[in-house]
């Protein structure tokens, strides 16, 4: 029998997708025999067809630079045979791309559930395959890991994360050499390494403790945190005047306590009120089943403590610490500084303080992706900044600065950023830093303070000068087994159409980064241009929904709110 479904499985490309799964959950009952917890959750299944399915009904995409998705048994599901098998792949590609001197990898974990199980399972894979590994003793940023690869020259690096998604998901990220999430050619590689390792019998690995005391596994001292704060802090710009602010903090349940505090500590800042719900980490997120700082229901707390409070400025860290939200005071009630608006505040605070201090390099560049707001562009130019714009993903963004140092010009790169919260103040990681962005908007709100303004008030100062921008991002989900058929003929169906007008304004321009000439790589992303405004389409990389990204910029706020309107009604009938 297990003869047969072995040749069955050799096959797979000729059966059914029903026949698939079947072969599938017998082949993963048949081997879990051993693993108890494992082999119950699939005996659960057997009679439920449409969980079965959507446990088996694929392999877990590996994209964007590793794997995310719900945990559990199944090729599809987050599990230590599905991370056995693409560390495997990743074992392989770093063995085939570095002399066996360079074969080193750093390792991490966030705060969800099994985290540290799978950062100990990737481990002694890596291990195995003759790779050591420096192992990160307790739960760490992002960023910090992206800091570590570097600091340690390393080959690589890998993190176990999910960022914000909810407490059934866990995730995968692999690094290169750079520090930078794992690029799109390397991550082809490691998925064909994947086709041909077997779930079970095709991942090397040793026992944890042969691997801490053959010296293969080490783990990483209070050395490198030490550093990583160092490097955070010399990118701080002080404000010419400083206040005392008072400032609300959530975690949200993740990893970003410990340095947030030491980071607004080491500034100086010590009156700080955190959201207790969410103040130490808790993998099944009770208060907020959805962690993520951009969306408001996640904030409800945290808006709650800050009104309480009366703080000057509310940050929101996400699971993994490398995105930031922002609230700041309105009348007396907190509302969002949302993504787009944080990254042009921020980057017009750097431009003015680092000009003001003569620390603005000659040739200095900025860095953000297609979907970011237009205003950066004009405030780039004010400035006399080179202005790069890459697709979207911070590895992208992350690229440039790689480009930068094979110029001798890193030095050159004052601020990156994209549209989803996320911020790199410096070049001393090579991932957005949730850790250097809380230091600089705590700077700026401080400075803002003491001229008696709020970072509202802030951004409503920047309007006149460089236009009123307004930005909203719409996301539209397709769950389930068929939601990625779905998504993808959504997406076929908008680049077909003939979109001559939206909202009632002539399309000046229309881009296809899918099959244009760009100078990016393709990419499945539809922008649509118009006098005043424009809209980008694209499908998540991560998550199974679509995101559309609308702007208006008008000379008037009354202009702009009209037209952004119009679009988010032109956006509604495109999805139908």
């Amino acid at each position: 029998m297990e003869s047969e479904t072995k040749e069955k499985l050799l096959d797979m490309e000729y059966v059914s997708e029903e026949e698939r799964v079947e072969i599938l959950f017998d082949t993963w009952l048949a081997h879990t025999r051993k693993d108890q917890e494992m082999h119950i959750a699939l005996l659960r299944a057997e009679d439920d067809p449409e969980e079965k399915r959507d446990m088996f009904y694929t392999d877990l995409f590996f994209g964007t630079a590793g794997l995310r998705g719900k945990m559990g048994p199944g090729t599809n599901r987050m599990n230590t045979y599905t991370i056995g098998r693409v560390t495997q792949a990743v074992s392989q590609y770093i063995c085939s791309e570095y002399p066996e001197g360079r074969y080193t990898v750093v390792v991490g974990y966030d705060s969800r559930h099994r985290s540290d199980v799978f950062a100990e399972r990737v481990s002694c894979i890596l291990a195995a395959n003759g790779i050591r590994v420096l192992l990160f003793p307790h739960m760490q940023p992002t960023p910090l890991l992206s800091f570590a690869v570097r600091y340690f020259g390393c080959s690589g690096g890998i993190n176990i994360t999910a960022s914000h998604n909810t407490s059934v998901f866990n995730g995968y990220k692999v690094y290169g050499d750079n520090g930078a999430q794992m690029t799109d050619e390397a991550s082809a590689v490691v998925t064909e390494f994947m086709k041909d390792i077997d779930y079970f019998a095709g991942v090397k690995t040793i026992p944890f403790e042969e691997g801490i005391n053959t010296g293969l596994i080490e783990y990483i001292g209070e050395e490198v945190t030490d550093a990583f704060l160092n490097e955070v802090i010399k990118c701080r710009l002080k404000p010419e005047r400083d206040a005392e602010i008072r400032i609300a903090y959530t975690p949200l349940n993740g990893t970003g306590k410990r340095w947030i505090l030491g980071i607004l500590n080491a500034c100086g800042r010590t009156d700080i009120d955190i959201v207790r719900e969410q103040e130490e980490p808790d993998g099944d997120f009770p208060t907020c089943p959805y962690p993520n700082p951009e969306m408001d229901p996640a904030m409800e707390l945290a808006k709650k403590l800050c009104e309480e409070k009366g703080s000057d400025v509310m940050i929101a860290t996400d699971p993994d610490s490398d995105r930031i939200g922002v609230f700041a005071p309105r009348n007396g009630e907190a509302l969002r500084v949302n993504g787009n608006q944080v990254g042009c505040i921020l980057f017009e605070y750097i431009c003015r303080k680092r000009k003001a201090l003569g620390t603005m390099p000659a040739h200095p560049v900025v860095v953000t992706t297609i979907v970011s707001s237009p205003m950066v562009d004009d405030i780039a130019r004010n400035y006399g900044v080179e202005m790069r714009r890459t697709l979207t993903g911070f590895k992208h963004i992350a690229g440039q600065i790689t480009l930068l140092d094979r110029d001798n010009r890193t030095e050159d790169f004052i601020f990156g950023f994209e549209e989803s919260i996320g911020y790199m103040v410096g070049s001393y990681a090579r991932d957005k830093d949730a850790v250097g962005a809380t230091m600089m908007v705590c700077d700026l709100a401080a400075e803002c303070k003491a001229n008696g303004i709020t970072l509202h008030d802030y951004l409503d100062e920047l309007f006149p000068r460089y236009g009123y921008h307004m930005d909203e991002t719409l996301n539209i989900g397709f769950p389930g087994p068929d939601g990625m058929k779905e998504m993808s003929a959504v997406m076929q169906k908008i680049r077909e159409a003939d979109h001559s007008s939206i909202a009632g304004r002539k399309v000046i321009s229309r881009v296809d980064y899918l099959n244009d000439k760009t100078g990016l790589p393709a990419s499945n992303v539809m922008e649509f241009n118009i006098d005043g405004g424009k809209l980008l389409v694209r499908p998540s990389g991560t998550e199974p929904k679509i995101k559309i990204y609308l702007f208006s910029f008008e000379d008037s706020r009354e202009k702009s709110l009209e037209l952004m309107e119009e679009l988010k009604a032109f956006a509604d009938g495109m999805m139908k």
